[in-house]
């Protein structure tokens, strides 16, 4: 890693985030509990979105590429994540704003394809073709996968301290950093160091102002960004599906391990039970990218 890359692909996001959530912790102390809700997921998605401009660029407001749309996308995502905290949405309609989000993302993940298809149609627009079905299967996939994680997230912070759920999103996200480096992706290697970086910035805040629950509030831009760089690795570099499916749908199995071991369980082979939960799948998501990593080339 290079300075440049050091500078704006870490310390800016993850000092962007810490000031954020520094206004919002320190400033509003006599502020109600959605507001610090409010606060995590927005600062998380302004930082990222700084990183991923220092580090990748951004080709303006109507780019090509899908990853240029995250840009302005994740932190109207934040944004959103901030309104269903503060104002009274019913449960129905919380829901049916989480799937717009999750679909739309999985529409954006495939929109490459979609042009492929277009291409290879010459613009004909057979909206039946075998290719635009498969696209629009995997959008459907993408979209569900993400509504799932959204949910996943938030009932983890619910159920655990803001610390416990802020170091094991860090932990998802670094073993996501690492399986894309060993997969020679470099670009979704960078982009999660950035969303890292801004997530050891909560973890920091967590440890600071543990009283102020803030976890719910990481879920929403945390489970979307998080399956939209794993897919663009699965899809168009090389990290395998599987290390894909098993970095994203890990905090599952870290839900499970909270629901299934029983509280009468001694503290230490509790925690030990949870936190394996969590890593076992991550080791394994790591190793795989490991072993099907090409070697690198170059003389």
């Amino acid at each position: 890693m290079d300075a440049r890359s050091l500078l704006v692909g870490i310390l800016v996001p993850g000092v962007l985030c810490g000031a954020l959530l520094y206004a919002f912790l320190a400033l509003g102390s006599s502020r109600p509990r959605h507001v610090w809700t409010a606060a995590s997921g927005l600062a998380i998605a302004i930082a990222y979105a700084a990183g991923q401009v220092g580090v990748v660029g951004w080709n303006g407001w109507f780019p090509v590429q899908s990853r240029d749309w995250l840009v302005p996308l994740v932190p109207a995502l934040g944004l959103w994540c901030a309104f269903e905290s503060s104002l009274p949405f019913s449960a129905g309609q919380r829901w049916f704003a989480r799937a717009v989000w999750a679909l739309g993302l999985g529409w954006l993940c495939v929109r490459p394809l979609l042009l492929q298809a277009d291409r290879a149609s010459d613009g004909g627009g057979d909206w039946l073709s075998q290719e635009r079905l498969s696209a629009w299967g995997e959008a459907a996939l993408v979209g569900v996968a993400g509504i799932s994680l959204w949910q996943i997230w938030a009932r983890i912070g619910a159920y655990l301290p803001v610390r416990n759920t802020c170091s094991s999103a860090c932990a998802v996200v670094f073993a996501a950093a690492g399986a894309q480096m060993l997969s020679h992706s470099a670009s979704g290697s960078d982009l999660h160091r950035a969303l890292f970086a801004a997530l050891v910035a909560c973890l920091v805040a967590a440890w600071w102002r543990p009283e102020r629950n803030f976890g719910e509030g990481l879920a929403g831009v945390l489970a979307l960004l998080h399956i939209a760089l794993c897919y663009e690795g699965a899809r168009w570099a090389a990290l395998p599906l599987a290390s894909a499916l098993l970095l994203c749908f890990a905090p599952a199995f870290l839900l499970l391990a909270l629901v299934v071991v029983p509280e009468t369980m001694p503290g230490p082979t509790r925690v030990l039970a949870r936190v394996g939960a969590l890593l076992i799948p991550l080791g394994i998501a790591v190793f795989v990218a490991w072993s099907n990593a090409a070697p690198a080339t170059g003389y």
